[in-house]
Parts: C-alpha cells; structure tokens; sequence
C-alpha cells in the first residue's frame, strides 16, 4: 500500500540495513521516500505479474454490462457504484451493474442499492470465480481510493476488459486515458457515468481501446517477467 514509512529511529536501523527495496509501483516508490529520500538508490519497482490469456475480442452489448470485482471494503470505493448506476438509470441507459466480492460493506452495499430501488439493475454476486465474471461483462468499473497495485485492474486487461477508473494513487501505471482504459477524475461519480456513456455511444472507441488491453499485460504485467527481476535481485 502507498502508505509513507514512520521516521523513527527503529525504521531508519532496519532500512538502512536492506540491500534492496522492492516495490510493486511508482507510487508505493514515493511512499517509500517520502520520509527517507536516501532510500531511494535501493528501491527497485517490479509490477505484479500475471500469466498472459489469449487475446478475447468483446462487442458491447445491446444491454450494457458493467461491473466490479474486489473486496468489499471502503477503500475500494464500491459505494461510488451505486450513484453512477442512479445517474446511468436517470440517462435512461439500458444497463446492468455486477458487483463481486465479499466484505464487511456488503450489507451496507445491499441496503444502499434498496434504498435507491437499483435491485433490478444492480446485483451484489458475493464471491465469484474471476473467470466466469469476466466473461459476464463489456466495461470494468475501478472506483478504489487508493491501490498498491491494482491486480484487478491488470486481471481486467489481460482478460481484454476495458477499464474505467478513478485517476488517483497508481491507477495511471495501469489505465493509460484512451488506451487501454479510460481515467475520470479522483470520486468523480457522474464523469464515471458520463465514461460509461461515451464508450457506448462510441463503439469504434470501444474496439480500439479493446484491442490493446492484453498488449499491456505483454508489455507490463508478465508474471514470468517479475519473477526474473527478483531472481536478478537475489544472485547479485
């Protein structure tokens, strides 16, 4: 997590005694820094990695299917969710929000959705095999404050699901705007809608940004590839 290191004697012993820092992001980089800058010159960035699937071409839907996969935490920002699917229902967009994972939200989560009457739009899956819900829908809906690394972003991509996210904490090393992804400003609940919209209406933008979501995991996201840089590390 991007969560700065306490200055104090005891870290500062310990630190200094390391050859090298691995971490997962540029962000969780500058955490590391942010209180010990001569830390810097051992820090060495290594994506999280994933074994690559074959490339799955999508068509969006007639009905759209949105969703999100994650712990249902506050930090992951699922309650963002449910605003947008309201200001999507408002824009009379035909959808579908699927949300899995368990946490201790759920029950606030599924009385929110009731409060709002989202029940016939909105559906809490609980847990569910990365896979099968990958295959249910168009666009991936990233909403979490803040990230470490986002494996689920990253399994989004390499299971050639667009993504939309909050622009915030190390998303950008992931979703790169109108590449392989597109990026709305930090809890920006109606830009997350207006993204979803304008992917619908937009199908040739759609298929572009399609197209190149596994060529990032090729490109950043090898599981076999980090596992080479930590070998590097260690036969220094």
């Amino acid at each position: 997590m991007p969560h700065p290191i306490k200055k104090n004697l005891l870290n500062s012993f310990v630190y200094q005694q390391l050859t090298h820092i691995i971490t997962n992001s540029e962000e969780v980089k500058k955490s590391v820094i942010q209180f010990f800058p001569e830390l810097l010159k051992k820090c060495v960035i290594i994506y999280n990695g994933v074994n690559p699937r074959p490339y799955e071409k999508k068509v969006l839907s007639p009905k759209l299917r949105v969703g999100n996969l994650g712990r249902l935490v506050e930090q992951k920002g699922q309650q963002h969710l449910v605003n947008v699917a309201k200001y999507l229902r408002e824009q009379n967009i035909d959808f579908e929000l699927l949300i899995g994972g368990k946490g201790p939200k759920y029950d606030e989560l599924a009385q929110k959705i009731k409060n709002e009457k989202l029940q016939g739009q909105v559906k809490l899956l609980g847990h569910i095999d990365p896979h099968h819900f990958f295959s249910q829908i168009d666009l991936f809906l990233f909403p979490s404050h803040f990230e470490g690394l986002a494996n689920a972003l990253i399994e989004s991509l390499n299971y050639s699901t667009p993504a939309i996210c909050f622009k915030t904490s190390s998303m950008p090393e992931v979703i790169q705007h109108k590449v392989n992804g597109l990026l709305v400003p930090p809890l920006d609940e109606v830009a997350m809608a207006k993204a979803i919209i304008r992917l619908k209406d937009d199908p040739k933008l759609y298929e572009k940004i399609q197209s190149m979501t596994l060529k990032t995991v090729h490109d950043k996201f090898i599981y076999e590839k980090a596992i080479k840089q930590v070998e590097a590390i260690i036969n220094e």
